[in-house]
């Protein structure tokens, strides 16, 4: 090897002179970069000087191609040569800040020739020539690598020095393509931290990129990391600024620009000039205004879970832009909601979610399609997490959102009750019911009253799903009841009103009915009828009770025909009378006797014998 070769006699010094005097350039370069290696190895003279000269030296190749490889094989061959903090190399060879002035002069240098290769003559094919160039974009790319690897660069130098003098190479190269790539790549090669400290400046570059910059995926791609960053350490993200507050100008700030231009366009339209001035980067258009809204939204639910209030405000960014559109924005925005965590969240104590001023404006603003799937997956959340919905406001905000599920929208296709998926979203629907609880018996009973009301708009296919759920509910609260009356905590009309209440469930005085119309599902209408006779006699309501009771039998012969089925009825009437204690005698042998008298219009001959 070359060292082997300096400690028999040869001066590695030597070396580096007689390689000098090769014959081709390109040669000449590569086995000087290698002697210049070995010479820094040798710590025989200081590694920032060998390197400034290696770098000044590879500006004798120009051709973009040629040029490119050179630079990465310096980079290469010095990665593990460089004056750092605590390395062999630091001190007389050098500070970490001359390898960052020697990075960052190779960074520029091979961003220029990375540049020329658009306008190379050996290829006529534009396409060809663009491919090619994006295959060769990671070579630029590697020197930023070799920045954050350092381990001297510290979140002080990195903001004081480092970030602005890469943004303003940056800024410098006037190329669509390379802007896109250089800032995608400062996003992604330095920490987190680094980004918390710097988000305005980087945001403000963003602002000052060519035409065509793609803005929408540098601020999604920065507000991703810093979301999982977020979470994952959460004492570090508490004392940093309030980075919601920094995306949200940096979003309001296109948004007003974007409406501005497209005023200024279509006057020029309208006066037949050829052009307009744009200021650059700020070319984003309505469906990436709508998809950074989305991110926003979803970063300040990860970053700050306990502020409802940037949940709401960014909902009303996304409502006052999505009125300024035309209505095929409208469906844009349609997936990215559906897809977000616009509903109940574990990290949330309190009602929150419910609280939000401008959900229901931008949830109007969807076609029902999208209407539906949203209230699917908010009912489907609120059931994961079992937030309690505790007050009447809550509830009726709560079916405000699901508003499609319990009853029909005026732009609902004619045949959507008949959809196979129609079941499952009812028994959706009828699980939220076990949501509604309240300590106070009175208002819990106003709570399934409302409920009740909204149900009843459901129309009566709706109705067969809801109604089973809330008549237990009314169960519950009479039970409850009940049980604080004995305590000699409360009146008897609340237990009475509950009983009452389960009674007119049972009735169905509901939209779409007609009284004399036959239940659609009898045997469950008499199961229900059972089981509130059997919660009225254990609150000693014999009178309610008795009638429960009256109404099942009553089902049991207008509608009930199967024999099978009237023989597993019979069973249940017969364990529902022996668990009802606080009947009289009179009111209990009238019901077992017309009991006993359905037993035996089933009996058959064979059976008799």
């Amino acid at each position: 090897s070359l060292l082997a070769t300096s400690t028999r006699g040869a001066s590695v010094e030597d070396l580096f002179e007689i390689a000098q005097h090769a014959g081709n350039i390109v040669p000449r370069l590569y086995l000087l970069v290698t002697v210049g290696s070995v010479y820094i190895r040798s710590k025989q003279a200081p590694a920032r000087d060998i390197l400034k000269d290696l770098a000044e030296m590879c500006k004798g190749v120009q051709h973009p191609l040629r040029g490119l490889f050179l630079r990465n094989y310096l980079l290469q061959l010095t990665k593990d040569k460089l004056p750092d903090v605590k390395n062999q190399y630091e001190g007389p060879g050098g500070s970490v800040a001359d390898s960052i002035d020697f990075i960052l002069h190779n960074f520029n240098e091979m961003t220029k020739l990375w540049m020329r290769m658009q306008s190379q003559t050996y290829s006529t094919d534009k396409e060809k020539r663009e491919r090619e160039r994006m295959d060769l974009r990671i070579l630029v790319g590697t020197n930023l690598v070799r920045l954050s690897n350092l381990e001297g660069i510290d979140r002080e130098l990195y903001t004081s020095s480092l970030l602005p003098r890469l943004t303003e190479q940056v800024l410098s190269h006037k190329d669509q393509i390379t802007q896109q790539y250089l800032m995608e790549s400062i996003i992604q090669v330095f920490p987190d931290e680094f980004h918390l400290g710097t988000l305005e400046h980087l945001l403000q570059t963003c602002l000052n990129l060519q035409p065509g910059v793609d803005l929408q995926t540098l601020a999604i791609s920065l507000m991703d990391r810093l979301a999982n960053f977020a979470e994952e350490n959460r004492a570090m993200f508490a004392e940093s600024a309030d980075i919601f507050q920094i995306f949200s100008h940096f979003v309001d700030s296109l948004i007003q620009v974007r409406w501005l231009l497209l005023c200024l366009s279509s006057l020029c339209v309208s006066l037949n000039a050829c052009s307009i001035v744009q200021k650059p980067g700020l070319t984003i258009d309505g469906k990436g205004t709508l998809s950074l809204l989305v991110s926003l939204l979803n970063l300040s639910l990860r970053c700050y879970p306990d502020r409802a209030d940037y949940v709401d405000n960014t909902m009303a960014l996304c409502v006052a832009e999505l009125k300024k559109n035309t209505e095929r924005f409208v469906l844009l925005l349609s997936p990215s909601l559906c897809a977000r965590h616009l509903m109940f969240r574990e990290q949330s104590p309190d009602d929150s979610v419910l609280s939000l001023q401008n959900y229901l404006a931008l949830f109007e603003l969807l076609p029902y399609g999208s209407r539906k799937d949203v209230a699917l997956e908010f009912a489907k959340n609120a059931l994961k997490y079992a937030h309690p919905i505790a007050t009447v406001d809550e509830v009726n905000r709560f079916f405000d959102y699901i508003r499609p599920l319990v009853r029909s929208e005026q732009d609902q296709p004619p045949e959507e009750d008949m959809d196979e998926e129609f079941e499952e979203e009812q028994n959706v629907v009828a699980r939220s019911v076990n949501l509604f609880n309240s300590t106070d018996p009175a208002m819990y009973f106003a709570i399934l009253a409302s409920a009740r009301r909204t149900f009843g708009r459901g129309g009566t296919r709706r109705l067969v799903y809801t109604l089973p759920p809330l008549v237990f509910a009314y169960l519950r609260l009479a039970s409850r009841t009940f049980a604080v009356i004995s305590a000699g905590g409360a009146t008897a009309g609340a237990a009475s009103g509950s009983g009452s209440a389960a009674k007119s469930e049972e009735n169905g005085d509901d939209e779409g009915r007609t009284p004399d119309q036959p239940h659609e599902r009898a045997e469950l209408a008499l199961r229900l009828h059972l089981q509130c006779a059997m919660v009225a006699d254990s609150c000693h309501m014999e009178k309610l009770a008795y009638e429960f009771m009256a109404q099942a039998f009553l089902v049991y012969e207008e509608d009930i025909t199967d024999s099978k089925t009237q023989l597993a009825l019979l069973q249940l009437f017969v364990g529902t009378l022996g668990r009802m204690v606080n009947l009289s005698e009179d009111n209990y042998d009238t019901l077992s006797t017309k009991t006993c008298q359905y037993s035996v219009k089933l009996l058959k001959k064979p059976t008799s014998a």
